[in-house]
């Protein structure tokens, strides 16, 4: 690690348990609890969440854990007033939530530097990309980001970590709630939830969630509308038994936000083919602002729509005191309509499309560009399984919390793209590589103004068509165990996948321009940790952890070796016994093999990457007011043979912040509560490290009222209205910058019963 890193780790490590402990007997069953307003929708202040969800593969409390977890509760990110996935995880340390700026499509985040795998109640959420609706955060109870390389618990677990979502589920006592939020560009929400038993002795209890929204987005053009129905019921014969089974209808209606708007430069192309490609010729650029709600596309084509359906069941049977039996199961199928349009850089398109496209008008005033449209029809259908068998109990003088498991993975993707044997012949051309393809990419004879657009009316796609059917099938086994003997607690994982993985497309161009493949992955990972725990509180631990996951194929049809990697992180926690305190820090250094940088023929490149890094994050609870602070620190670094330091792009070098809420316990200002946050995110670097953005401060602020069974709460995120830049992308098609979401306020009105 650099001395950077070590700093900062000697800074961590100095924190003196007398700031943090005075004179308190370790109690962890107790739990803060403070009653804000009296009756039956009384509002808690906020617990320190340690315990993991039913759904979780997590086995223990994260104080007996030794490795970074963060457990986001619905009330943190309701308080928040957060909109979707990647905004729950603002106030997350490790984790740079939206890397890429505003995106109606999906959720990005990155977690210690790198993107993770998404998880919903323990199975995987998604396969590929731009298949399948984007997940409402209304429906789930909590989520649990564990950082660093999670494959001997999730299988094909992302290097950085995973984020667990877990799905609300039913409950014993009866409560519910509806609610309408409202908010800028013409959101309108409602909200539906209602729990509680259905037969006298509570053997059966039942949930109901549901979600409707109609909403534009700053992006004109762009909607944001969605449908939740998700409906679920627990079976409990014994107490020794339980069976839930949970569906879920999910439909959006919605585009692409992110226009991909050109970094205003006069570089010349990043490709640097040899004549007769002329020299760029442009406009003056470098001072050229383009607003956040400028929509490149065309409104009568750019579309994003999604339909999804699944149902789960989750079966526990406690078949002793010391023997647990479970298994979850859950089949996915969803389906996607994925039109959009985006511009084509200054730096690569000038020299080569008015060449090779004679028919392509001259860009001739500040602001032209030319577009580059996409169209695809995809299914996505998923069946996973997880068995496990868990041994809680006391033999060969240690308590153990144990469990060995089988899961299974089965995803199908087919993908039906448009195709342009005209644009082809361009690409393969500027790559200089005869076997490139752009499946879905198609040219419009056209170029768009960005400074004052104009549009031309509905696109006409291709009919030539390419057809790609892809599948990924893996079954893992796993064994694990949780050990204490007095304060010191160690934990061992070992886990076997077998990934098989297969792919077929058939092109326009028949037989030739086919491609298949099939090949079978095996691998095993390990981690383990040693922790041990003070009387005060105090617990340092040292673990180390591997992951696993699939490449796909390059664009000619070669199966890339699978991205592997290793971490090694020291850290400590402090829980006080009235759990009033939280304190976690660690330093990690993160050794990753195999990074596709970019599937592009061009650049295609595999290679290995390191992050290093620190976080710190304190949670306290002072009376009325809450606070939750956080700080990370990153160094990363691709490591290619013969060539200068590369950071990795796109990843903040370092990010803090800090949320603190206010809620009387009473007095006057009974029922009212009031929240302000701030967020830092460091310099970005590109592709190429080219570019770099600049650090940025951002502003969130909340205030709330409840008064009998009504809730009223004001959410304003962006406070200021800052403008800046999240990042910038360099490969492909030129250099696009993604800008960060305006200011944004809702009103959420809840009636709760």
């Amino acid at each position: 690690m650099n001395k950077k890193t070590i700093s900062i780790a000697v800074a961590l490590a100095s924190i003196s348990p007398d700031l943090l402990y005075a004179e308190q007997t370790k109690d962890n069953a107790t739990k803060l609890e403070q009653t804000v307003v009296t009756g039956t929708h009384a509002k808690e202040a906020h617990d320190i969440k340690i315990e993991p969800s039913s759904t979780s593969k997590l086995n223990v409390s994260l104080e007996d854990l030794p490795r970074s977890v963060d457990i986001i509760s619905n009330d943190e990110f309701t308080e928040r007033g957060s909109l979707n996935l990647q905004d729950t995880l603002n106030y997350t340390s490790g984790v740079f939530a939206g890397p890429f700026g505003i995106d109606t499509r999906l959720d990005s985040s990155q977690i210690r530097g790198i993107k993770p795998q998404q998880f919903e109640d323990g199975f995987i959420a998604f396969e590929g990309f731009y298949n399948a609706p984007r997940v409402e955060i209304f429906t789930y109870e909590n989520i649990e980001v564990v950082k660093g390389p999670s494959s001997t618990l999730y299988g094909q677990g992302a290097l950085g970590g995973i984020i667990n979502a877990n799905s609300k589920l039913p409950k014993e006592d009866a409560q519910g709630e509806f609610g309408v939020q409202i908010g800028e560009n013409s959101r309108v929400q409602t909200m539906f939830d209602s729990t509680g038993a259905i037969n006298e002795d509570g053997s059966l209890l039942y949930r109901f969630v549901a979600l409707n929204r109609d909403a534009d987005t700053e992006v004109e053009y762009v909607q944001d509308d969605a449908l939740v129905l998700m409906p679920s019921l627990t079976w409990k014969p014994s107490e020794d038994t339980q069976l839930t089974i949970l569906a879920k209808h999910q439909k959006h209606d919605t585009g692409s936000t992110l226009q991909f708007i050109p970094s205003l430069d006069a570089t010349p192309g990043f490709y640097a083919p040899a004549p007769p490609f002329p020299a760029p010729t442009l406009p003056a650029l470098t001072e050229l602002d383009i607003d956040t709600n400028t929509f490149v596309g065309e409104p009568d084509f750019d579309k994003y729509e999604t339909e999804s359906n699944s149902v789960s069941a989750m079966f526990e049977h406690n078949l002793n005191d010391m023997l647990t039996l479970a298994t979850n199961t859950r089949y996915w199928k969803s389906e996607s309509t994925y039109q959009y349009t985006q511009a084509i850089g200054y730096s690569f398109a000038p020299p080569y499309l008015p060449a090779l496209v004679p028919t392509l008008p001259p860009l001739t005033a500040p602001g032209d560009v030319y577009r580059l449209h996409y169209a695809s029809e995809k299914e996505l259908e998923i069946f996973a399984n997880n068995l496990a068998l868990k041994a809680n109990g006391n033999w060969l003088g240690l308590e153990h919390n144990a469990q060995i498991g089988l899961d299974y993975v089965k995803a199908d993707t087919v993908d039906d793209r448009a195709r342009d044997p005209v644009l082809e012949a361009l690409y393969q051309s500027i790559t200089m590589n005869p076997n490139a393809v752009l499946p879905g990419a198609f040219l419009a004879d056209s170029k768009i103004n960005l400074l004052d657009p104009q549009y031309s009316g509905a696109t006409t796609i291709p009919t030539t068509k390419e057809y790609r059917d892809s599948s990924n099938e893996q079954i893992g086994l796993y064994l694990g165990d949780i050990m204490r003997a007095g304060n010191v607690i160690a934990s061992v994982n070992v886990r076997y996948d077998r990934v098989k993985q297969s792919f077929d497309r058939v092109g326009i161009y028949g037989a030739a321009d086919s491609t298949s493949y099939s090949d079978t992955l095996e691998d095993v990972n390990t981690d383990f940790a040693l922790m041990y725990q003070f009387e005060n509180g105090i617990s340092p631990y040292y673990s180390y952890a591997e992951s696993f996951t699939p490449n796909d194929a390059d664009q000619n049809g070669n199966l890339v070796d699978p991205n592997e990697g290793s971490q090694h992180e020291i850290g400590v926690k402090f829980l006080s016994s009235d759990s009033n305190t939280l304190v976690t820090a660690a330093i990690f250094q993160i050794d990753e093999d195999n990074r596709v940088t970019d599937t592009d023929p061009a650049n295609f490149k595999v290679i290995d990457a390191s992050y290093e890094g620190a976080e710190l994050s304190v949670q306290h609870q002072i009376e009325d007011i809450h606070i939750q602070s956080s700080y990370t620190y990153l160094d990363t670094e691709q490591k290619q043979t013969g060539a200068s330091k590369l950071k990795v792009p796109s990843v903040a070098d370092e990010m803090a912040n800090t949320w603190i809420s206010y809620i009387p316990s009473g007095g006057a200002l009974n029922g009212f509560r009031a929240g302000i946050g701030a967020r830092y995110i460091g310099n970005t670097v590109s592709d190429t490290n080219i570019y770099e953005t600049a650090g940025y401060t951002l502003y969130d602020a909340m205030l709330g009222y409840r008064f009998a069974d009504v809730d009223l709460q004001l959410n304003v995120s962006n406070l200021t209205d800052k403008e800046y830049v999240v990042g910038v992308s360099d490969q492909d098609l030129g250099a696009s910058s993604f800008k960060g979401p305006e200011r944004y306020a809702s009103l959420t009105a809840k009636y709760l019963f």
